[in-house]
């Protein structure tokens, strides 16, 4: 649900002290609203420079996996060109290594993802390959890549509703749940302590058709 005005808010602070509303509410609700519009770009993009950048590194693994399921690796290896692209993968994965952590995505506590990164990192830069390494190797990567897709594959955020969630929530609440129960408690507070008592302030001195009008416009655009 979006809330809007058709007027300015400066508008709507009139009308409703016109109609001997608690403009004092207006105003601290109006608080919320001026963070939650000046965070949720910034989190969306910081979400979306996380995300590109665990694309960037899914390809990176999709084409280490294809020089690794060759099966003259152990040949293949003595030639500078491979041990180059192991050693470039190493750098590559090492300079986005302490990005990961958007709890929507990958989240500092997503133990299992950080680990195989560092094992890969670590495997990738030896200058020397032994047999049993590569197969670590190997299944490392296709570790890690099915990791990387299960995260690019969950759902994003209602970013106006994540901001609002961290003005008084801490990220800690939502590390334990399965992704969509995630999505779904950030926006059961945005709904509940955002949305509801703006609309239960409206309700207390508007018409039902007025706050209608009112709640329909998308706010967001002022």
């Amino acid at each position: 649900m979006f809330l809007g005005f058709d007027d300015s808010l400066k508008a709507i602070k009139k009308e409703l002290k016109g109609l001997g509303a608690d403009t004092g509410l207006l105003r601290d609700w109006q608080k919320s609203y001026d963070k939650v519009r000046k965070q949720s770009p910034i989190l969306e993009n910081k979400y979306e420079q996380v995300r590109s950048e665990l694309e960037q590194v899914q390809k990176l693994l999709e084409e280490l996996e294809q020089l690794l399921s060759g099966g003259e690796l152990a040949k293949a290896m003595e030639q500078s060109a491979v041990r180059e692209q192991l050693a470039l993968c190493s750098k590559q994965m090492k300079q986005y290594q302490d990005h990961f952590t958007q709890e929507l995505l990958i989240g500092k506590e997503d133990r299992e993802f950080h680990l195989t990164y560092s094992t890969l990192i670590r495997l990738c830069g030896q200058k020397k390959q032994e047999g049993k390494d590569l197969l670590i190797l190997q299944s490392e990567v296709e570790n890690l890549l099915a990791i990387i897709k299960e995260a690019l594959e969950k759902g994003k955020p209602d970013f106006r509703a994540l901001a609002y969630f961290y003005l008084g929530h801490e990220e800690r609440e939502l590390v334990e749940l399965p992704h969509q129960e995630k999505l779904a408690l950030i926006e059961t507070i945005y709904e509940r302590e955002f949305i509801r008592p703006i609309h239960q302030l409206l309700s207390s001195c508007m018409a039902e058709d007025r706050i209608r009008e009112i709640m329909e416009v998308d706010l967001w655009n002022y």
